[in-house]
């Protein structure tokens, strides 16, 4: 984890946008995760109204909690943590069946948010309710890291969907009600589902182009992941996978799909037995994966990403109250069928090296994936949706060509098909090859 001393904990934020999808069993695994890693982590209860991550971690006396804190029973958020039975792991127990905890007078919620940032930990896992109130959202957007967990079930893609675009809505129009253009965005932003976020940042630049560049600093700073749990088959993931593809289409933010896991009986078990998984072994699938996610995490740079977000960390120290856009902006259906996002081929993860060529400058990048249809590549740079770019790789110690037009672009990635002229033999070749990669790798 790269930070300074002064800069504050590591903060993740799994949320997902219905309840029953896994969230609560996915913060303690990884909390747990990283807590194995050699970390000191606190896991927060950030489900005010329907506390439950102390007792999947196994902790009988939650003691005072979140609400103990919020009704001035303790002086800092510090005194309510506790051990867990898992070395170096404390956790921030939540309220539970206490009237009005779910609803947090604003004051209060930035009080709490403060506090969560001082805890004494290199690592905060924030376990976020249902939903897409104000302090789901809020908690959500805190953190420097935010998972969403879903399953393949259109109704789980719903609400995902929706909590992530109520999420970005919010952080846009805090950014916007920071530079004193509120009412702008309220103006520009329209409550249609298959309007793009990208389209309102482009209607904002026409009347304020530094304000539409800060926007766009921090979307391209906005990191969020997808994990995908109680997934039956490998098919599943399409699903999954085309969500991610849509995101980055309407949202304008990319969305990996980081973590998948399987509908288990041993994750079904770990949760009655109120002991995470992870605790249990090491070797498991499921433990290798959310061990995985633990350490891809924990290397983040925490001091460059911070940077994107401090005017919004501005705004709420103010005084001000920014709400949510109008609730229309915020439906949770899709904006379009998630068929067409669905590829048509099966994809194979791949991580070779490549060389691109786009009107006469040559770059190297890295296959990320490829299929029949197309191809994922990292480590690209200055490409946009329509460019022809041509690859030429290492196969079996031959060299291929092939020529792409890319069709979607995030960061240093984009995925890319295969034009007309490619050579089918060529693509057959390299998928085949992709394909008996995995295999190996799986056997």
């Amino acid at each position: 984890m790269t930070a300074s001393a002064n800069t504050g904990p590591l903060i993740v934020a799994v949320g997902g946008g219905k309840g029953g999808v896994g969230k609560s069993m996915v913060a303690a695994n990884l909390a747990c995760a990283m807590s194995q890693l050699g970390f000191r982590v606190v896991a927060v209860d950030a489900d005010l109204g329907s506390a439950n991550l102390h007792t999947i971690l196994g902790v009988d006396h939650p003691g005072p909690g979140i609400a103990g804190f919020l009704q001035k029973q303790v002086s800092t958020l510090e005194d309510v943590v506790i051990p867990s039975p898992q070395r170096r792991l404390f956790v921030v127990p939540g309220s539970t069946a206490i009237p009005g905890a779910a609803n947090l007078m604003h004051a209060r919620k930035l009080k709490l948010m403060r506090h969560i940032r001082r805890l004494d930990a290199e690592a905060v896992v924030i376990d976020c309710g249902a939903g897409i109130n104000y302090n789901v959202i809020d908690f959500f957007n805190l953190a420097d890291l935010r998972l969403l967990v879903l399953t393949p079930q259109l109704v789980s893609l719903q609400n995902a969907y929706g909590a992530l675009k109520a999420s970005l809505y919010r952080t846009v129009r805090q950014h916007c009600s920071a530079h004193g253009q509120a009412a702008l965005f309220d103006e520009l932003a329209a409550p249609s589902e298959t309007d793009r976020l990208l389209q309102l940042i482009e209607a904002i630049r026409t009347r304020d182009a530094e304000l539409a560049a800060a926007l766009t600093w921090v979307l391209d700073g906005y990191r969020v992941s997808l994990i995908g749990n109680q997934l039956q088959s490998k098919a599943d993931q399409g699903p999954l996978r085309a969500m991610t593809r849509m995101i980055a289409d309407f949202l304008a933010v990319r969305s990996p799909l980081s973590t998948v896991l399987p509908r288990s009986d041993r994750i079904h078990t770990s949760v009655s037995r109120r002991r995470p998984f992870v605790a249990d072994s090491s070797e498991t699938p499921e433990a290798r994966a959310l061990l995985s996610l633990a350490e891809t995490l924990l290397e983040t740079d925490i001091t460059s990403l911070r940077r994107r977000s401090e005017p919004v960390r501005a705004s709420e120290r103010s005084s001000g109250v920014h709400p949510l856009p109008p609730q229309e902006f915020l439906e949770a259906e899709l904006p379009e069928p998630l068929a067409h996002y669905r590829r048509a081929h099966e994809r194979h993860n791949v991580d070779w090296p490549v060389a691109l060529e786009h009107h006469g400058r040559w770059q190297r990048a890295k296959l990320a994936d490829v299929s029949m249809g197309g191809i994922a590549v990292v480590g690209a740079s200055d490409l946009g949706e329509g460019d022809t770019v041509n690859l030429v790789f290492q196969l079996n110690g031959e060299e291929l060509a092939l020529s792409t037009r890319v069709v979607h672009c995030s960061d240093d990635r984009f995925g890319a098909q295969f034009v007309k002229q490619a050579d089918p033999q060529a693509v057959r070749r390299l998928v085949e090859a992709a394909r008996q990669a995995n295999a190996g790798r799986a056997a």
